[in-house]
């Protein structure tokens, strides 16, 4: 339908747009996402295509620039050391955990481990979560200890709350090495 004049137009096209609001905006959606989703894969090209040269540029530049990174960085913790130091102790419990929970596991579940024939060839399983490990923390007091440990009571057992404890790693070598007679109590 031809339009006499451009006010015309735009007085039809604002009442054509207010009259299909829901639609345009479904189809204008629709075209976002696409576009969007079309970008992403422009950009994981692009990024795995420059990956090796941008790691090779950025090795270059550390091992050109070693002393100037280095007084970068000393500035850095010096200016915010509080901060870092901070951080560091919040994480560090919440992290270890974790840390502690998937190294067990491994040795139980993972058949590449190099521990695997003394915890999961022997038919040992972990059955913590994490908030049984941390349960065991705060019940053994870990957080006193220098070098805590986790130690099974039972060694034919499986890692349960039960037959867990933190206890010094120290104590829990020398356990170890009592039981297998590679040194004597006496000595």
């Amino acid at each position: 339908m031809p339009h006499k004049n451009i006010e015309d137009a735009k007085a039809y096209f604002r009442a054509y747009r207010l009259k299909n609001k829901k639609v345009l905006d479904e189809k204008y959606r629709i075209y976002r996402l696409k576009n969007k989703v079309l970008l992403r894969k422009k950009c994981k090209i692009r990024y795995w295509n420059n990956r090796e040269v941008d790691l090779r540029r950025s090795r270059e530049y550390r091992t050109k620039n070693l002393l100037k990174m280095k007084k970068y960085f000393r500035k850095y913790y010096k200016s915010h050391k509080i901060r870092i130091i901070k951080n560091v102790n919040k994480n560090s419990h919440k992290y270890s955990m974790h840390r502690r929970l998937y190294e067990i596991n491994d040795r139980c579940s993972n058949k590449t481990h190099k521990s695997y024939e003394r915890y999961g060839g022997r038919g040992i399983k972990c059955l913590l979560t994490l908030n049984d490990l941390i349960f065991l923390w705060n019940r053994d007091k870990a957080y006193r200890l220098v070098r805590p440990s986790i130690d099974r009571i039972n060694n034919d057992g499986n890692y349960t709350v039960p037959n867990c404890q933190f206890i010094e790693a120290t104590e829990n070598s020398s356990k170890a090495n009592l039981k297998h007679g590679r040194y004597s109590k006496y000595n």
